[in-house]
């Protein structure tokens, strides 16, 4: 099952916590919400680096939170 399927391309808040799982569909999943604003990461022990993310092709994005992301 796709990670954006049943999602709606123009949400603007993004939570994503505890799913180490889902890195790997991350980018391919935020360059399609061309209208998120804010977004929240946490409780991802090894992301190691937010360039793998995709995060500079959304240029809406206005407010960015990282908690327990302990390899950043």
């Amino acid at each position: 099952m796709s990670l954006m399927q049943g999602r709606p391309s123009n949400l603007s808040l993004l939570t994503i916590t505890n799913r180490e799982e889902l890195k790997s569909q991350m980018k391919r999943c935020l360059q399609r919400l061309a209208s998120l604003t804010s977004l929240k990461i946490s409780g991802l022990p090894n992301l190691r680096s937010l360039d793998s993310l995709g995060l500079q092709l959304i240029a809406s994005l206005q407010k960015l939170e990282i908690h327990d992301c302990l390899k950043l």
